[in-house]
């Protein structure tokens, strides 16, 4: 069965070409793996060039193998031949021996954000950085036409924080390693934070200050072509990394008491991850082999989703997943533990999937015997799943960010007597 995404040219926000102004996005390094954040920053990467910026990577960490990476980027038009790819690694190497000779006294914070400063050039840019260990290096470039922006992928708080009782009180609780790195001061130093969720905002904000200049854009879901084709009425699936935080053996558990009520129920894990031999091992405990398959990397996910009655998200923590916006756009409902960030912002409980307490096992059981025994129900769910498509539509969500960029440029990058994108 073949999925496609359908996807309309674009046709708003584009930037005079005489203008260029330029867009930086910093990564420690470039990966092929298709995870959320790649599939997140690519997106915005060809958002921008589209729309007549000048848009340029900056890479700050040594990879020997980023040729080889560019070539199959550039190869399946992930990333256009038009962006400027600068290696810090590469770049720092070709200096002349009296300047190397000069800023091997500095931090290494500080040669970066020098370095920063020179991809932005002096008329000014709109600097992006997706993680969390790249924002101090934006806090400290010292070019006055560049605009700052820290893109919040992931969820700041840790699972501990979450059992904390009272909004301020998780807010203000233990963060995940990443964020506990950065300092109050470099938080403070964004122009922009971009967050996906209304309710991140707030725990931002009662932590950082109300004065936090906060964006909330969330992912888009694009419609999905899929030709008819019976879904599997037994079958439920997990997709997606098989790691510590995803928490999949409460998925093998669910399915243990789902089994109890439907035992010609299956459940389907696409992933890879070094959680794999523990999730093995737990399936055999509880003699579950014949009920669990693990399935390995899904190549088409799309058309995974869509074959399955219904898909378990069981994560502990998120900033919004992808996967639930995907699954309900192929017409697939979704069983969720409501956790930080994105559930309860996607899914619309007992209308396009059920979401629940997190760790209530026997509750999420309940919501997948639901599915799998009331065929009207989990037809009427499919139909109203595929809504998310316009819940959070591609133009709203390109929209967003460029009318970001374009404002931060006009605040921050334009020169006098230089226009801005318009």
């Amino acid at each position: 069965m073949a999925v496609t995404r359908l996807t309309t040219p674009l046709s708003v926000g584009r930037v005079p070409r005489q203008v260029e102004p330029r867009v930086v996005f910093v990564l420690h390094r470039l990966e092929l793996r298709k995870g959320g954040l790649t599939k997140a920053w690519l997106g915005r990467v060809r958002l921008f060039a589209s729309a007549g910026w000048s848009v340029h990577l900056a890479l700050i960490s040594p990879d020997p193998q980023i040729d080889e990476t560019l070539r199959v980027l550039r190869g399946e038009g992930l990333l256009p031949e038009s962006v400027v790819v600068h290696h810090y690694s590469r770049d720092r190497r070709s200096l002349p021996r009296r300047v190397a000779t000069r800023v091997l006294s500095r931090g290494r914070a500080e040669l970066i954000a020098d370095w920063l400063d020179r991809v932005a050039s002096p008329g000014g840019a709109v600097v992006f950085a997706d993680s969390p260990q790249a924002y101090p290096f934006l806090a400290l470039m010292g070019n006055p036409r560049v605009a700052r922006v820290f893109v919040v992928h992931l969820a700041h708080l840790s699972a501990e924080a979450t059992r904390l009782e009272g909004r301020r009180a998780i807010a203000n609780g233990p963060m995940t390693k990443r964020f506990s790195e950065v300092s109050d001061a470099t938080m403070h130093a964004a122009d922009r934070i971009v967050v996906l969720t209304d309710a991140q905002k707030q725990d931002f904000q009662l932590r950082w200050g109300t004065d936090l200049p906060i964006a909330v854009i969330p992912h888009c879901a694009d419609p999905v072509a899929v030709p008819d084709a019976s879904y599997d009425p037994r079958l439920v699936v997990v997709v997606g990394r098989l790691d510590y935080y995803k928490r999949w053996d409460h998925a093998i558990r669910i399915m243990g008491q789902v089994l109890r009520s439907v035992p010609d129920a299956r459940l389907r894990i696409y992933g890879q991850g070094e959680d794999l031999d523990r999730l093995r091992a737990v399936t055999a405990e509880r003699g579950m082999t014949g009920s669990v398959t693990f399935a390995g990397y899904a190549t088409s996910p799309l058309e995974v989703m869509a074959g399955a009655a219904c898909v378990i998200s069981t994560t502990r923590r998120e900033a919004m997943p992808l996967t639930l916006l995907e699954t309900l756009a192929v017409g697939t409902p979704v069983v969720v533990y409501d956790i930080r960030y994105g559930p309860r912002e996607i899914v619309r409980d007992g209308v396009d999937g059920f979401v629940v307490p997190a760790h209530d096992i026997k509750a999420a059981a309940r919501a997948v015997v639901r599915l799998l025994t009331d065929p009207e129900l989990r037809d009427q769910m499919s139909r109203s799943a595929r809504e998310v498509t316009t819940r959070f539509s591609r133009q709203a969500h390109d929209q967003a960010w460029l009318a970001l960029g374009r404002d931060l440029y006009e605040q921050r990058g334009s020169g006098p007597g230089q226009p801005g994108p318009t």
